[in-house]
C-alpha cells in the first residue's frame, strides 16, 4: 500500500512540475509578444549597384511614371511611393454652426475638459 501511494504521489509531483513548466512557458511567450509594438519593428536597407539604363532615366524625367494624388492633377507623386498608401487628409470644416470665435473657442476648451 505504501508502495502504490509513493508511485502516486511521484505521478501527481511530476503532473505538477508539468503544469508549472507550462506555465512558465506560456507567460513568458505572451511577454514577447504583447510587448511594445515599436521594439519589434525592423527596418532592412540593401544596398543596390547604379546601372546606367537611358530609356528609365528618360522615362523618370519625362514625368511618365508619376501618378496623382488624392485625386489632385496638380500634385504628382511616383507611383511606387509610399505616400500612395496613406490615407487622403480632409481639410478642416469652418465653423457652420455660426458661432463667433469666442463661443467656438469655449466649446472647444469644455469639449477638452469633457472628453478629458
Amino acid at each position: 500500500m505504501w508502495k502504490s501511494c509513493r508511485k502516486q504521489e511521484k505521478v501527481i509531483r511530476g503532473l505538477m512540475t508539468d503544469a508549472r513548466k507550462r506555465a512558465e512557458r506560456k507567460k513568458e511567450l505572451m511577454k514577447a509578444k504583447f510587448v511594445d509594438p515599436l521594439q519589434s519593428l525592423r527596418v532592412i536597407g540593401v544596398t543596390m549597384p547604379i546601372i546606367p539604363d537611358t530609356a528609365q532615366y528618360q522615362m523618370l524625367e519625362n514625368g511618365e511614371n508619376l501618378m496623382p494624388w488624392n485625386g489632385k492633377t496638380d500634385n504628382l507623386i511616383d507611383r511606387f511611393d509610399g505616400i500612395a498608401l496613406l490615407d487622403m487628409i480632409t481639410p478642416l470644416r469652418p465653423n457652420t454652426r455660426g458661432l463667433s470665435e469666442e463661443e467656438a473657442d469655449l466649446e472647444s476648451m469644455i469639449n477638452y475638459e469633457r472628453y478629458r
